[in-house]
């Protein structure tokens, strides 16, 4: 837990730089050596996005914190695909009968709607 806290203190250093350029750096977890980001804002889609996070974030975090290794950025649509595939295996246990689906089961539109919406 204190090599998490290090890791959340320097990152709250190097936000307002990635602010000053409308983007911004969220902590997510730290995991053998591995601290895993997500990126807000003009940094999600910024095509230099990759140095900034190795030859700026990884490099300040893996100097200022021995146990860090690395950096990885993790996107939403990690988690937004995550939350579909629960809800499609939810509603095929739920809508079947002996594990075949049945025909009343919403399309990937519909849940991806609901996942959205939620």
């Amino acid at each position: 837990m204190e090599i998490e806290n290090k890791i959340k203190e320097e990152i709250e250093k190097l936000r307002p730089y990635l602010q000053g350029d409308g983007g911004d750096i969220e902590f997510v977890k730290y995991e053998e050596g591995n601290v895993y980001v997500r990126l807000n804002g003009a940094c999600a889609g910024c095509s230099l996005i990759d140095v900034t996070l190795k030859d700026g974030v990884e490099e300040i975090l893996t100097s200022e914190i021995p146990e860090v290794k690395q950096v990885i950025k993790v996107d939403y649509i990690h988690k937004k695909i995550s939350i579909i595939k629960l809800i499609f295996f939810y509603a095929i246990f739920k809508n079947s009968t002996f594990g075949i689906a049945n025909e009343s089961l919403k399309s990937s539109n519909d849940l991806l709607s609901s996942v959205e919406a939620f």
